[in-house]
């Protein structure tokens, strides 16, 4: 989007002009619908996320000093408002157990990998439990480093790498079997 749009587009929304907080909204809505799919599966509450998601962004523009990336600074938003909907719903736990040291690095075939289209892996990634499925998402797409993460979700760094080392296992494991059950539906070998 160009950036004398986007200034536009803030200032109007800083009036509190409807015509440009529609603009905005219009703009992004399917990025941030996408963005929080990943956090949540039921496409209510991935509206519901998202339009409170607008509602604080709307109601602290004011703030958004016009340094750095916009669009980042609503993601952050967005992000912030995925992971106090699964707070309040009681989808995060914190393990009791802290696990500062994570042992088993689990390294990924990029040739298996090579496979499966962006699908079939997000689906794999949806099929995580959800504050593992957090954890993963906040570092490995979204950034995060684990000392944000802990401070985000309330819990220690290591207890952060517990869980993307977990989410690399069962992915890991899901990845395999699914390998095997694609190469025993071919019923020639090469």
């Amino acid at each position: 989007m160009n950036q004398n749009l986007i200034d536009e587009l803030i200032k109007g929304c800083r009036n509190n002009e409807r015509k440009a907080q529609k603009q905005l909204y219009e703009t992004y809505f399917n990025l941030f619908y996408a963005i929080v799919r990943r956090y949540e599966k039921d496409a209510e509450n991935i509206k519901t996320i998202v339009n409170n998601a607008f509602m604080s962004i709307f109601k602290s523009i004011a703030q958004y000093s016009g340094v750095g990336n916009f669009e980042g600074w609503m993601k952050k938003i967005l992000i912030n408002k995925a992971l106090d909907h699964l707070k309040q719903n009681k989808g995060l736990y914190v393990i009791d157990k802290e696990y500062e040291k994570v042992s088993d690095v689990v390294s990924v075939d990029n040739e298996v990998l090579s496979q499966y289209n962006m699908a079939e892996l997000y689906e794999m990634i949806q099929e995580l439990p959800k504050i593992t499925r957090a954890v993963f998402n906040l570092y490995a797409i979204d950034g995060f480093t684990h000392k944000e993460i802990a401070q985000q979700m309330n819990m220690s760094e290591g207890t952060s790498r517990w869980h993307l080392s977990e989410a690399r296992k069962q992915l890991q494991q899901k990845v395999n079997a699914s390998a095997t059950i694609k190469t025993q539906k071919m019923p020639w070998k090469i």
